[in-house]
């Protein structure tokens, strides 16, 4: 048995498991804490392909196991997180309900498609073609983070429309640079995780500190949803070099 093969399968199996993790604790009605699961599920999932690349080994399986850790961690969880975040602001009507499902729905249905495309037809390419799943799993993290600190009611336009988009947007045929062949893309997406990773562990070590952090988890939030429309934008104006 070589074990240097299954050093990243590992690191993909935490991946799912912390995204179990995460499902229960949003059946639990704990979206903070199951966030942050997801989010180390991310951190994860990055280090099975460093470390395949790095030891030189690699799997006919491993792109199937990554797509099922994937999509437990990165489809289903944020999907069942959008559809318990909503479900507490069914005030105006039984619409506004609805229209939360169908958002669950789109993003849990499009993430599906792009992983199942990525499984049967994997691309060395230095892009992706869509919205990578982590990175639609940390923008509804991230607006959901937010609206523990501003009023719901004022901006609840703003978070359909966003989570309707970026559903869309992994399936579209838009090239959004890979981290490993854009040091623009690597370092944008490394701010935009610790960013929000440190807004979160503010927000539960909160009980035990005795001076409020509320100020820094608001910066360090709102810093990364800049960064997020940073990169829903970066196919606009940015070349991607193919001999990377």
């Amino acid at each position: 048995m070589n074990i240097k093969r299954v050093i990243p399968n590992i690191f993909t199996l935490f991946n799912a498991g912390l995204g179990i993790a995460a499902l229960y604790y949003i059946f639990s009605g704990n979206l903070l804490f199951s966030s942050f699961l997801v989010l180390s599920a991310g951190g994860f999932d990055g280090m099975d392909g460093f470390f395949a690349r790095r030891l030189n080994t690699f799997s006919k399986y491993g792109p199937l196991y990554d797509s099922i850790s994937d999509s437990i961690s990165f489809v289903i969880a944020p999907s069942m997180m959008v559809m318990v975040f909503f479900s507490g602001y069914t005030l105006y009507s039984s619409v506004k309900f609805y229209i939360s499902f169908l958002l669950a729905a789109l993003v849990f249905a499009a993430g599906i498609a792009r992983l199942t495309k990525f499984t049967v037809k994997s691309s060395s390419l230095p892009y992706f073609e869509g919205v990578p799943t982590p990175f639609v799993a940390i923008t509804i993290i991230t607006a959901i983070f937010i609206s523990h600190f501003v009023e719901y009611y004022e901006y609840h336009w703003f978070i359909e429309i966003l989570i309707g988009y970026i559903a869309i947007a992994m399936i579209l045929p838009i090239k959004y640079p890979k981290a490993k062949s854009s040091k623009v893309s690597f370092f944008l997406g490394l701010i935009i995780g610790v960013s929000i990773v440190i807004a979160i562990v503010l927000k539960l070590l909160s009980p035990f500190i005795s001076y409020s952090m509320v100020p820094l988890e608001i910066a360090f939030s709102f810093f990364s949803m800049a960064c997020i429309f940073g990169y829903l934008f970066m196919p606009c104006y940015i070349k991607i070099n193919h001999k990377n």
